[in-house]
Protein backbone atom coordinates (compact mmCIF):
# COMPACT_ATOMS: atom_id res chain seq x y z
CA UNK A 1 0.00 0.00 0.00
CA UNK A 2 2.42 2.43 0.86
CA UNK A 3 4.39 1.48 -2.50
CA UNK A 4 0.64 2.50 -4.53
CA UNK A 5 0.23 5.49 -2.21
CA UNK A 6 4.03 6.16 -3.33
CA UNK A 7 3.30 6.01 -6.85
CA UNK A 8 -0.21 7.59 -6.77
CA UNK A 9 2.13 10.55 -5.35
CA UNK A 10 4.25 10.38 -8.04
CA UNK A 11 1.75 10.07 -10.61
CA UNK A 12 -0.28 13.07 -9.08
CA UNK A 13 2.89 15.16 -9.40
CA UNK A 14 3.76 14.64 -12.63
CA UNK A 15 -0.14 14.95 -13.23
CA UNK A 16 0.10 18.40 -11.67
CA UNK A 17 3.16 19.20 -13.58
CA UNK A 18 2.04 18.54 -16.90
CA UNK A 19 -0.97 20.43 -16.08
CA UNK A 20 0.78 23.62 -15.15
CA UNK A 21 2.91 23.22 -18.40
CA UNK A 22 -0.02 22.35 -20.38
CA UNK A 23 -1.87 25.50 -18.61
CA UNK A 24 1.74 27.55 -19.25
CA UNK A 25 1.61 26.66 -23.05
CA UNK A 26 -1.56 27.77 -23.71
CA UNK A 27 -1.54 30.83 -21.82
CA UNK A 28 2.42 31.41 -23.47
CA UNK A 29 0.81 30.53 -27.11
CA UNK A 30 -2.92 32.85 -26.32
CA UNK A 31 -0.52 35.44 -25.29
CA UNK A 32 1.66 35.37 -28.14
CA UNK A 33 -1.51 34.94 -30.49
CA UNK A 34 -2.70 38.25 -28.81
CA UNK A 35 0.54 39.86 -29.45
CA UNK A 36 0.30 38.96 -33.04
CA UNK A 37 -3.21 40.17 -33.33
CA UNK A 38 -2.27 43.76 -31.90
CA UNK A 39 0.88 43.85 -33.85
CA UNK A 40 -0.99 42.89 -36.92
CA UNK A 41 -3.88 45.04 -36.44
CA UNK A 42 -0.99 48.24 -35.07
CA UNK A 43 0.39 47.36 -38.66
CA UNK A 44 -2.92 47.37 -40.81
CA UNK A 45 -3.88 50.83 -39.02
CA UNK A 46 -0.51 52.26 -39.71
CA UNK A 47 -1.01 50.84 -43.27
CA UNK A 48 -4.61 52.93 -43.44
CA UNK A 49 -2.89 55.96 -42.20
CA UNK A 50 -0.41 55.92 -44.73
CA UNK A 51 -2.46 54.63 -47.16
CA UNK A 52 -5.23 57.99 -46.24
CA UNK A 53 -1.98 60.49 -45.97
CA UNK A 54 -1.29 59.52 -49.15
CA UNK A 55 -4.91 59.73 -50.78
CA UNK A 56 -5.12 63.01 -49.15
CA UNK A 57 -1.67 64.13 -50.41
CA UNK A 58 -2.30 63.54 -53.74
CA UNK A 59 -6.16 64.81 -53.51
CA UNK A 60 -4.29 67.93 -52.54
CA UNK A 61 -1.82 67.95 -54.84
CA UNK A 62 -4.35 67.64 -57.45
CA UNK A 63 -6.65 70.30 -55.95
CA UNK A 64 -3.84 72.31 -55.82
CA UNK A 65 -2.95 71.99 -59.49
CA UNK A 66 -6.11 72.07 -60.47
CA UNK A 67 -6.50 75.20 -59.00
CA UNK A 68 -2.90 76.79 -60.64
CA UNK A 69 -4.52 75.23 -63.83
CA UNK A 70 -7.78 77.48 -63.81
CA UNK A 71 -5.78 80.57 -62.19
CA UNK A 72 -3.79 80.51 -64.84
CA UNK A 73 -6.54 79.67 -67.51
CA UNK A 74 -8.74 82.96 -65.73
CA UNK A 75 -4.75 84.81 -65.80
CA UNK A 76 -4.59 84.04 -69.50
CA UNK A 77 -8.27 84.45 -70.27
CA UNK A 78 -8.15 88.10 -68.80
CA UNK A 79 -4.53 88.96 -70.24
CA UNK A 80 -6.06 87.90 -74.00
CA UNK A 81 -9.17 90.52 -72.91
CA UNK A 82 -7.00 92.50 -72.35
CA UNK A 83 -4.70 92.66 -74.98
CA UNK A 84 -7.85 92.59 -77.44
CA UNK A 85 -9.34 95.20 -75.63
CA UNK A 86 -5.80 97.24 -76.07
CA UNK A 87 -5.83 96.23 -79.70
CA UNK A 88 -9.42 97.50 -80.12
CA UNK A 89 -8.83 100.60 -78.39
CA UNK A 90 -5.58 100.97 -80.44
CA UNK A 91 -7.34 100.45 -83.46
CA UNK A 92 -10.08 102.85 -82.87
CA UNK A 93 -7.37 105.61 -82.01
CA UNK A 94 -5.61 104.99 -85.08
CA UNK A 95 -9.01 104.89 -86.98
CA UNK A 96 -9.78 108.39 -85.42
CA UNK A 97 -5.83 109.82 -85.96
CA UNK A 98 -6.39 108.88 -89.31
CA UNK A 99 -10.10 110.58 -89.93
CA UNK A 100 -8.42 113.06 -88.35
CA UNK A 101 -6.00 113.31 -90.21
CA UNK A 102 -7.72 112.94 -93.43
CA UNK A 103 -10.27 115.89 -92.22
CA UNK A 104 -6.91 118.21 -91.90
CA UNK A 105 -5.62 117.45 -95.23
CA UNK A 106 -9.34 117.87 -97.08
CA UNK A 107 -9.76 121.26 -94.73
CA UNK A 108 -6.09 122.76 -95.43
CA UNK A 109 -6.36 121.72 -99.05
CA UNK A 110 -10.09 123.74 -99.12
CA UNK A 111 -7.97 126.68 -97.39
CA UNK A 112 -5.28 126.68 -99.84
CA UNK A 113 -7.43 126.01 -103.01
CA UNK A 114 -9.67 128.90 -101.02
CA UNK A 115 -6.43 131.24 -100.37
CA UNK A 116 -5.72 130.20 -103.89
CA UNK A 117 -8.94 131.48 -106.04
CA UNK A 118 -8.73 134.44 -103.46
CA UNK A 119 -5.05 135.33 -104.28
CA UNK A 120 -6.12 135.20 -108.04
CA UNK A 121 -8.97 137.32 -107.97
CA UNK A 122 -7.22 139.76 -105.83
CA UNK A 123 -4.66 139.78 -108.74
CA UNK A 124 -7.37 140.12 -111.46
Amino acid sequence: MLFDAKRLFHFKRLFDAKRLLDAKSLFDAKSIFDAKRLFDAKRLFDAKMLFDAKRLFHAKRLFDAKMLFDAKRLFDAKMLFDAKRLFDAKRLFDAKMLFDAKRLFHAKRLFDAKSFFGTVLIQI
